[in-house]
């Protein structure tokens, strides 16, 4: 943690406020791929919801389209709800 805080200051010399942001906010993303491969961990459905929403966001930081980002994050939340319920259709009567 020393070495990330004092590279980031060093970091923030050089690079604009923006590019920091996203900096930051692709570290989670890293940590979930990284964990995948490295550790061996299968991600469950929250973090791939998450993950999901964290890239959206970044994307919308990035290209600076918030509206239309917006719209397809309705559209993603839309989906994933569709999709649950279809599964609980397609289960059955859990008893």
């Amino acid at each position: 943690m020393v070495i990330y805080q004092s590279l980031a200051y060093y970091a923030a010399h050089t690079v604009s406020a923006t590019f920091m942001g996203v900096l930051n906010s692709v570290i989670p993303l890293l940590t979930v791929i990284l964990s995948i491969f490295v550790l061996r961990t299968i991600p469950t459905i929250g973090i791939v919801i998450g993950t999901l929403l964290s890239l959206i966001g970044l994307i919308c930081l990035i290209c600076l389209i918030c509206l239309i980002c917006l719209i397809c994050l309705i559209c993603l939340i839309c989906l994933i709800c569709l999709i649950c319920l279809i599964c609980l259709i397609c289960q059955g009567d859990p008893q």
